[in-house]
């Protein structure tokens, strides 16, 4: 089984999401040697937003205009069994950036 663990945390390995999605990850591993996993700090990555041009759609079917680390992270997004998605919150919302 292949978990994909997804940290929103700008904060990186000096956050609580990191904490609680690294015990997770541990956990999932000792009730399933067979368990895969991976965490990512999506702060670390280069993703530009959707501009909403559809070239994806009507140009380059599938393909978006930019060309930065959402390429890679959709392939390990299309390889995962189970999603994780941590976020933390401030102020009783989440931050987005």
């Amino acid at each position: 089984m292949n978990i994909l663990l997804l940290n929103g945390s700008p904060r990186v390995k000096r956050s609580s999401t990191y904490v609680i999605l690294l015990a997770l990850e541990e956990g999932m591993k000792a009730a399933n040697n067979r368990v895969e996993s991976e965490i990512i700090n999506l702060y670390k990555y280069d993703i530009h937003p959707c501009p909403g041009c559809y070239s994806c759609w009507t140009k380059t079917i599938g393909k978006c205009i930019y060309q930065d680390d959402m390429v890679e992270l959709l392939l390990k997004y299309t390889e995962a069994d189970i999603l994780v998605f941590g976020t933390p919150l401030y102020h009783f919302t989440i931050v987005v950036r």
